[in-house]
């Protein structure tokens, strides 16, 4: 599957999720570098410590940011 034009292929060589697509399609990526770099500590956080893990941290990030 091919990223549209100015977009960063986060699932590279990977379907895209409904939830990525719904969540950022309608979003620019204004610094896919940052955005890359995320999502390589978020697959190295599932890599070690699991699925479990990374959905505590991301619900906490989640929580986090709405209350700010």
């Amino acid at each position: 599957m091919d990223a549209p034009k100015g977009r960063l292929d986060v699932a590279a060589g990977e379907e895209t999720s409904h939830i990525l697509s719904g969540l950022t399609a309608q979003l620019p990526d204004r610094d896919p570098e940052e955005t890359a770099e995320w999502i390589e500590s978020l697959d190295a956080l599932i890599a070690e410590q699991g699925t479990e893990r990374a959905q505590y941290i991301m619900r906490s990030l989640l929580q986090r940011a709405g209350a700010r």
